[in-house]
């Protein structure tokens, strides 16, 4: 074995001026990630208008019993209300400040002595046609740069 290295170097102007375009593009992605943002704000909608996206888990009849009709994790709308997203030059986020999301996303042990078991209804999430979608964005802007 050698400890020889191999040096590849292209010397080519126009390759040159690509790569110097799309690094300078990557140190802020404020544009792509603006709509990735927008795309991860309407998936959390589309999964409260759905119910999930896979469905979520229904109700135990002794909570549909108290319901009036209603749709998961909307009695009152707070929480579907409080999802927020941002953006910046180097990422997307989306969340929620609501005290009791954490129990309905990841599901877990609640109400008096933790006697009642929620199940996970993951609400911050993404479909595989979102996440396509993200793909989608970022392919153009990486595509968009000769």
């Amino acid at each position: 074995m050698s400890d020889d290295l191999i040096r590849v170097v292209i010397d080519d102007a126009q390759v040159k001026s690509a790569l110097d375009r799309l690094l300078g593009r990557s140190t802020d992605m404020s544009a792509p990630f603006r709509q990735i943002a927008g795309v991860m704000g309407f998936a959390v909608e589309e999964n409260f208008a759905q119910e999930g996206r896979p469905p979520w888990i229904p109700w135990a009849p002794s909570t549909a019993n108290r319901r009036s009709g209603g749709k998961i994790l909307q009695d009152t709308g707070r929480l579907a209300a409080s999802i927020t997203t941002a953006s910046d030059a180097l990422s997307a986020t989306m969340g929620t400040n609501t005290a009791y999301a954490a129990i309905h996303q990841f599901g877990g042990q609640a109400g008096r002595n933790r006697a009642v078991t929620i199940p996970a209804r993951p609400f911050l999430a993404l479909a595989a046609d979102d996440t396509e979608e993200i793909m989608d964005i970022l392919g153009r802007y990486i595509g968009d740069f000769g």
